[in-house]
């Protein structure tokens, strides 16, 4: 709502409807687009308008929830940091975030974080 309300401060009538508005509240709620990935499509639309769903496509911003889909990045990031693997399972449980953000990263920011989060605690624990 804050970014919203930044692209509504002046008078100017902004370029989108308030039904596209809804649209992409609905989106991030259904959990179709990450919170960064709206705030991207909200700068768009308060520059030229658009349908939200157009844009989120166009962008590749639509977020990945797919478990089959993000397993290969976890994967890989456990392998290629497998001493750092090796410590978190010693204790060393604050690098958690590492892994977590080296696969959000590799999904280039895409990736739902709570499936990261489980697929990662299933490999971290088995």
């Amino acid at each position: 709502m804050n970014d919203v309300a930044r692209f509504l401060e002046d008078d100017a009538e902004p370029p989108f409807a308030g039904a596209a508005l809804g649209t992409l509240f609905a989106r991030v709620a259904e959990g179709a687009v990450s919170r960064s990935g709206a705030k991207e499509v909200l700068a768009v639309m308060a520059e030229s308008g658009g349908d939200p769903d157009e844009i989120i496509r166009e962008r590749g911003l639509a977020q990945v929830s797919s478990r089959d889909a993000l397993e290969p990045l976890v994967d890989q990031v456990l392998l290629e940091f497998a001493g750092k693997v090796s410590e978190y399972r010693e204790g060393n449980r604050n690098l958690f975030g590492l892994f977590m953000g080296q696969v959000m990263r590799r999904s280039g920011g895409t990736a739902d974080p709570a499936v990261v989060k489980a697929l990662l605690t299933d490999r971290l624990e088995a």
